[in-house]
């Protein structure tokens, strides 16, 4: 028995499941330990893809999220699947789609300024099917406060002011629900914080979003929201999967503070059995 635990936590610590998208362990390393987030670097990648990143340990969780671990698998009938990427980052989930489905049309939305200027780079070589819009989805098409954090973070403020240092900025949004007009084969809403008035706003166009995948963050104060969120997927006639995207807390009965911004973030997957 200890001989057991012994070998699979000896495995659990040489795994590297980066290993085979041609990253090697040095390179991660130095990945991992980086500070410096100034300059906009390179990274080889698998299908002859250079990676451009800011970030590099934002690059390395990135890609254990998006490629490793591949939560934005899916399967569909259609020759050319539509996608609506919202909350692009750089450009990662956007790569997937596009090695994962060659004949896909993908719409991402990345409104930090940083963020989207790396996806720019990044899709570049797949231009021709993949869109990248500088804009935060929202529920209307004007303006609204964001905060260009430049990492996984970047997120919508509400009654905020803009900043002299540009951190807090006004910045076109998108409704999303002006591009649910035609069936969707795969819906992600990564908007840290976002997602509950938006999905609120395209209740009505759920019918034509066959898969939807959405990162929930909220406060234990919200949880009526999380409730709220799941009846919306459960009346189009999703069934859905969920699973914790972040541990907040260790010991929920006796931690006060959680770990990061949120009590709560979830993936939550929800799907339309196809016969």
């Amino acid at each position: 028995m200890l001989l057991d635990i012994v070998a699979k936590a000896i495995k659990r610590k040489l795994y590297r499941p980066l290993k085979q998208f041609n990253i090697s362990w040095a390179t991660e390393k130095r990945l991992k330990i980086s500070r410096e987030k100034a300059s906009i670097k390179k990274l080889g990648f698998i299908n002859n893809t250079l990676l451009h990143y800011c970030d590099g340990p934002s690059l390395i969780t990135g890609l254990k999220e998006v490629f490793a671990e591949a939560p934005y698998r899916f399967h569909t009938k259609s020759e050319k699947p539509y996608i609506i990427d919202c909350g692009g980052y750089i450009g990662l989930s956007a790569l997937y789609f596009a090695f994962e489905h060659p004949n896909a049309d993908i719409v991402v939305f990345e409104p930090d300024s940083v963020n989207f200027q790396l996806t720019e780079l990044n899709v570049a070589p797949y231009k021709n099917r993949v869109t990248v819009e500088n804009k935060a989805i929202w529920v209307h098409n004007e303006t609204i406060m964001f905060n260009n954090s430049h990492n996984m973070g970047s997120s919508i403020v509400t009654g905020a002011t803009a900043t002299a240092d540009n951190s807090v900025t006004e910045i076109p949004s998108a409704r999303l629900k002006d591009w649910l007009t035609r069936k969707v084969d795969f819906l992600k809403i990564d908007i840290e914080g976002a997602e509950y008035e938006v999905l609120k706003d395209i209740k009505d166009c759920l019918h034509f979003v066959d898969n939807l995948f959405l990162e929930y963050h909220g406060s234990y104060a919200e949880n009526n929201q999380l409730t709220e969120m799941l009846s919306l997927l459960t009346d189009p006639g999703y069934k859905w999967y969920i699973k914790e995207a972040a541990e907040a807390y260790v010991h929920p009965y006796t931690e006060v503070k959680p770990r990061n911004n949120f009590d709560l973030q979830l993936n939550i997957f929800a799907f339309k059995k196809q016969s």
